[in-house]
């Protein structure tokens, strides 16, 4: 008999060795969090069966709270499919990437939901869905995918109908149908599960949450700081709030990395010994490129202090009822990073690229262009227009940020060097 899902035992074993190698080391204890989380979430998923929880396949732009409260086991596809792409030295997706395409799924959809069909195509990679809901944001591939996971796995689904935000939209009329599409969610898990949802449990969690929202971004504020006090790409909310906001794992991952920069202001140390360049990367580098941020920080100087997933723009829900905290949750859905930017118009992307260059006093933008994005593709030249008006540079290369044959790091990162070191120029001869 198959062992169900070999890839995900192998990451455990991986991080079973690299758990002790982060703890010792004050320098890389900025991993630590993450990968305890991860760990984590992995065991939670792979126990469900046997523990006897229901799972939900949720989209990865949704915050999991709510299904947290109904004590589900909150699964997105794409998530757990791309922990894989650290195995077979960047290669792990490929196998299933390519199963998608054998299956006759088109290669022009994201590679992300490409592996995560090939997961079910291949079978015992991924723990099956007693449910599914997918939200209309934030792009086209998601529709078109949940609907493939759906048919294959026969799973029920709820397609939650998102409302246009844009410069012209009733912003209060919107939140209201956006209101009533998420109770429509709690009415459909409690379909599914059979059990009503409790108002004190859920409140549990969202104060849960809201602490660890807390500590996501007073962390994410000291980022802000110049020079840079740790070293990598930061975490933030993005880092498991999919799958396990409002329960303690979340909550002792955010308040792990707010701790270790904490550490860090107080030591006087920095992510580099000298500081030339601040970059914004506002969209998903490729992850099989897994140490470019240390790499820039090394051999440039350049620090990363704000991306694309950890731009965060979370609010504290009110839980003094239940009507207040499903208002809040409702909002609280349509803040995660890339949820958030593709629930309208272009200047919502634009907007939060400009705030986040602004505020973490970023010199240039960085963005990986993602084969499989089109609605980041298609506003390019809107964003660049923007950013000259402001005098920042803007790097776009092309890649597939989960399969490494479309470009590897050899073909882009010549690209990103010379990049980098034209704005140190430039920015040094500015500054005489």
């Amino acid at each position: 008999m198959a062992v169900m899902c070999p890839d995900h035992r192998e990451l455990l074993n991986w991080m079973d060795m690299g758990i002790p190698f982060l703890s010792g080391n004050e320098d890389l204890r900025y991993m630590l969090p993450g990968m305890l989380m991860q760990k984590a979430w992995i065991e939670r998923a792979l126990s469900a069966e046997e523990e006897g929880k229901k799972v939900v396949y949720n989209q990865f732009n949704m915050y999991a709270e709510l299904f947290n409260a109904f004590d589900l086991v909150a699964i997105p596809p794409e998530i757990w499919t791309l922990l894989k792409v650290r195995l077979k030295d960047g290669f792990g997706m490929i196998e299933t990437i390519d199963a998608a395409h054998e299956a006759g799924i088109h290669p022009e959809l994201c590679s992300a939901h490409k592996s995560a069909i090939g997961d079910q195509v291949l079978g015992d990679r991924i723990p099956p869905p007693d449910f599914i809901v997918n939200p209309s944001f934030p792009c086209d591939n998601t529709k078109i995918a949940y609907q493939v996971l759906a048919e294959i796995t026969g799973a029920p689904m709820l397609v939650m109908d998102c409302p246009y935000f844009g410069p012209d939209t009733d912003e209060e009329a919107a939140m209201a149908y956006w209101v009533n599409q998420v109770k429509e969610l709690i009415r459909f898990v409690e379909e599914q599960t059979g059990k009503k949802l409790d108002p004190d449990r859920l409140k549990e969690v969202v104060e849960e949450a809201n602490r660890g929202a807390e500590y996501a971004l007073d962390y994410a504020s000291l980022r802000q700081l110049k020079p840079l006090p740790q070293p990598g790409a930061g975490g933030g909310s993005a880092v498991g709030g999919m799958n396990l906001m409002g329960l303690p794992e979340w909550t002792n991952c955010m308040k792990a990395l707010l701790d270790d920069i904490k550490d860090r202001v107080a030591k006087g140390k920095t992510a580099v010994p000298e500081e030339k360049l601040r970059l914004n990367w506002f969209y998903l580098h490729a992850f099989y490129d897994f140490d470019v941020y240390e790499w820039l920080e090394r051999e440039k100087g350049a620090v990363s202090p704000v991306t694309f997933s950890n731009y965060d723009r979370l609010e504290v829900v009110d839980t003094s009822s239940t009507e207040s905290i499903i208002k809040g949750v409702a909002k609280r859905l349509l803040q995660f990073p890339m949820g958030r930017q593709g629930t309208g118009s272009s200047d919502i992307y634009i907007n939060d690229c400009i705030d986040a260059v602004k505020r973490w006093q970023c010199d240039a933008v960085i963005l990986s262009g993602h084969a499989g994005c089109k609605y980041i593709r298609g506003l390019l030249g809107l964003l660049r227009d923007e950013l000259r008006k402001i005098n920042v540079p803007l790097l776009v290369f092309d890649e597939d940020t989960f399969d490494p044959r479309v470009a590897p790091p050899e073909e882009f990162r010549p690209k990103i060097e010379d990049f980098v070191d034209m704005v140190i120029a430039n920015k040094e001869r500015e500054n005489g």
